[in-house]
């Protein structure tokens, strides 16, 4: 006789099952034995007579949901199923043969019409009489390391693959010692004007011993033994006070932070070289600064030391001839650099960026100086002698000085202005327009866009859901190369995007952002026929990826180039890439996105669709953009709906606005870590700030005597003192934020930066009124001196 078996094909296409038929021949018929107890739920059945190989029972592999229920009923198989069409028969043999098989046909035969990229076998018999396990162990442990390229199998290395990935996606080493650059510098500023405060305090003693024979070589040793010793301690406090600072970091990564940087067992670690480094460089840079400010006591005779005053407060009498050329240049390395970053990626392009902001910073900085110069020259005839005035001309009295002080405060702002310009939001071109997104633990193989799909999935709901899209995407996993990941991501996270997501921005409008791609629907470049048009770099057939921009750089470390290939192993097998779409800033950050068909081809073992865009995307008309007609659902009735109907596949569904606000927080993290050095700067600008006061009231005590003696009261003088204090701190802000303003403003245009002016204004206005307070204690400094003591420097 003839039997004709119908079945379903082993491989779905977007969750369709198609059903085909096979014909064989009855050659033999073999008897069942029947068992004296049948099958019970949890208890096997119970024979008389053993049976025997060919109607054994246990030959089916076990599938949940199926061979551990009661009844042919009960069945939840992964395929259509119409429990009408089960006979009494059916659950007669059920209850007493279970899985015993109905038929048994050719291997080959099976292998024909039921192999798939999956395999071709699902189980294998062992004849345990014949071996013993342990014999058995040892055997296929041997067969594994033979051919466990053929099947599958291989051994690796985990640790050294652990502590290759420990290296980390960016180094933050560089970018906290870059942006410590202007901290640095700022440090640095206020020990040179420190130290000449306390040689101020000292330049009669300093005076004495030059009169009594000491040479300037000698008051220079004696005064770089005496700051040798201050700043070894301070360098000492230093490094203490720096172990503290990282570990506070490292605190709030861990607690205030662990939502963005998603590890929690970070831990402090220091090591004796180290500490050592840190101490000499600290040490020596120090001293350096005092050797330098020192080399200028050379020129300053041994009257003036005993007079109290030295060369660096005299008034330029003239303005320089020779004009710096210096401003000029480095505005033109500036512009270079900046427009350098534009074709740059990753450190590179923060590197030329922070350069470029460093050499305008500087450059107008020297600018200040030699206007500060120039305007020393004016001739007394000329001046305004108003409050603002006389402010603007103490400040020219030493533009070496007062430069100095407008740079503390220009450092501070330029880091805190430049970086916080760099926060980014969650936008709406980041989520693609879409509301939700969904992934699941298991694969779902149903068609979405399919109207019968739908009524049989959600029955009478269905019609809630007409005017809802919902985009299937393939996933094999991987490392995430997003952000969130501190470890280095070799085999990233595979997105498949299938041919009706790709056809479906055709017709809908794609909100997206992207850095690079073709138009009008960029998704097509995914197409293998749009890709062999991309410019070649090897004669190979690489799978075109889109990838977001940084992915690219920081994740992965390629160059945001479209047509830029690549090659990364996947099943131990190399495959190249090729870069042929750019995103920038969206949730789909931290994977390698190609097409369906090509997800199949790099990891066959990939089943239907386990991440889901969700949204109401307005549609594309002849008329221009239309939006979806009919009644539309909140994302809270959607995801309720989805995940009661798909909880038992893990499906965990949540707003896109959320998800992308995570992702962007790391970067957000870094940027406040990056800013506590601002903060840091901030400080040092402040106590400068106060430390020039006070330094300008000890020198000038002479100039302000007079002026009390002229008719200058208390208040007068201290507002003079505080206006000077205040011209500087404004110029300094100014200089700050004009300087990050240039650097920013082509981010900005490029749409890689936004300008959060509120936050930015109030950091500006806290800047200022902690200069502002530093300038009122200053200027209290000036205390009730009498006015002959002061004429006479006592």
């Amino acid at each position: 006789d003839n039997i004709h078996v119908k079945f379903f094909e082993p491989e779905t296409t977007h969750g369709q099952a198609k059903e085909a038929a096979a014909s064989f021949k009855v050659s033999h018929i073999v008897p069942l034995t029947e068992p004296s107890k049948p099958f019970r739920r949890r208890r096997p059945a119970e024979f008389t007579t053993k049976p025997t190989r060919a109607n054994d029972p246990n030959l089916t592999p076990t599938v949940e949901g199926v061979t551990d229920q009661q009844a042919i009923s009960d069945w939840d198989p992964p395929f259509p199923f119409d429990s009408q069409r089960i006979q009494p028969a059916d659950d007669e043999y059920w209850e007493n043969h279970r899985t015993t098989p109905k038929a048994y046909i050719p291997l080959a035969a099976g292998k024909e019409i039921w192999a798939s990229r999956f395999g071709a076998n699902t189980s294998f018999i062992v004849p345990a009489n014949k071996v013993y396990l342990n014999d058995l162990t040892r055997e296929l442990t041997k067969r594994l390391q033979t051919n466990q390229s053929d099947i599958g199998f291989k051994f690796r290395p985990i640790r050294a693959e652990a502590l290759s990935a420990s290296k980390g996606t960016t180094p933050f080493e560089f970018l906290f010692i870059g942006f410590s650059f202007f901290l640095i510098a700022s440090a640095l500023a206020l020990i040179a004007i420190l130290f000449r405060l306390g040689l101020d305090l000292r330049l009669k003693e300093l005076g004495t011993l030059s009169a009594v024979g000491w040479t300037s070589r000698d008051i220079r040793n004696l005064s770089l033994m005496e700051t040798s010793i201050v700043a070894g301690l301070g360098s000492i406090a230093g490094v203490a006070l720096g172990v503290w600072y990282a570990s506070r970091m490292l605190h709030g990564l861990r607690t205030w932070w662990i939502d963005a940087v998603v590890t929690p067992f970070m831990r402090l670690h220091v090591t004796p070289s180290t500490l050592f480094i840190g101490l000499m460089c600290g040490l020596l840079t120090a001293l350096a600064v005092v050797w330098f400010s020192l080399r200028g006591m050379k020129k300053v005779n041994t009257t003036r030391l005993l007079t109290g005053r030295s060369s660096d407060v005299q008034i330029s009498t003239a303005a320089d001839p020779r004009k710096s050329k210096w401003p000029v240049r480095l505005a033109a390395i500036a512009v270079v650099m900046l427009v350098a970053a534009q074709f740059m990626s990753g450190e590179a392009q923060a590197g030329l960026f922070f350069g470029g902001g460093a050499a305008i910073l500087v450059s107008i900085l020297l600018w200040l100086r030699r206007s500060l110069r120039d305007s020393g020259s004016i001739a007394p005839s000329n001046l305004q002698l108003n409050d603002v005035g006389l402010a603007w001309r103490s400040a020219a009295r030493n533009p070496g000085r007062s430069t100095l002080t407008v740079s503390l405060m220009a450092s501070a702002t330029f880091l805190i202005v430049a970086i916080g310009a760099f926060r980014i939001a969650p936008t709406e071109s980041g989520t693609g327009g879409f509301e939700l997104i969904a992934e699941s633990d298991r694969a779902l193989h149903h068609d979405f866009f399919d109207e019968a799909t739908r009524i049989e999935i959600f029955g009478d709901q269905s019609p809630l859901l007409d005017d809802v899209d919902i985009l299937g995407i393939r996933v094999h996993g991987g490392d995430d190369a997003s952000c969130r990941n501190l470890y280095q991501a070799t085999q990233p996270r595979l997105l498949g995007i299938s041919r009706q997501m790709i056809d479906f921005f055709d017709d809908h409008v794609d909100k997206f952002a992207w850095s690079g791609g073709v138009d009008p629907n960029p998704w097509r470049c995914l197409d293998s026929s749009w890709a062999s048009e991309l410019p070649k770099v090897v004669n190979a057939d690489p799978i075109p990826v889109i990838i977001d921009k940084n992915t690219a750089m920081y994740a992965l470390h390629l160059p945001p180039k479209i047509g830029y290939e690549f090659e990364l192993t996947y099943n131990d097998r190399p495959y190249r890439f090729k870069i042929a779409g750019l995103l920038g800033n969206t949730l789909l950050q931290g994977a390698l996105i190609m097409s369906e068909e090509n997800l199949v081809r790099v990891a066959p073992g990939n089943a239907g669709y386990r991440m889901f865009l969700i949204g109401q995307i307005q549609e594309k008309s002849d008329q221009g953009v239309q939006p979806n007609a009919g009644q539309e659902m909140s994302g809270a009735e959607i995801t309720s709906l989805l995940e009661q109907r798909f909880g038992d596949e893990g499906l965990d569904v949540k707003p896109t606005d959320v998800v992308l606000k995570d992702l962007l927080a790391v970067q957000n993290t870094y940027l406040s870590t990056f800013q506590s050095l601002g903060a840091l700067g901030l400080l040092l600008g402040t106590l400068g700030l106060a430390a020039v006061q006070i330094r300008n009231v000890v020198s000038r005590r002479g100039e302000m005597g007079l002026l009390a003696a002229i008719g200058f009261n208390s208040f007068r003088l201290k507002k003079q003192i505080f206006l000077e204090n205040f011209t500087l701190l404004l110029t300094g802000l100014g200089i700050g934020v004009l300087a990050a303003l240039v650097t920013v403003v082509p981010h900005w245009l490029a749409r890689s930066a936004s300008l959060p002016v509120g936050s930015l204004l109030v950091t500006l206005l806290s800047i200022l009124a902690a200069g502002t307070v530093a300038g009122i204690a200053a200027s209290f400094f000036h205390g009730s001196d009498s006015i002959i003591g002061a004429l006479r420097g006592d």
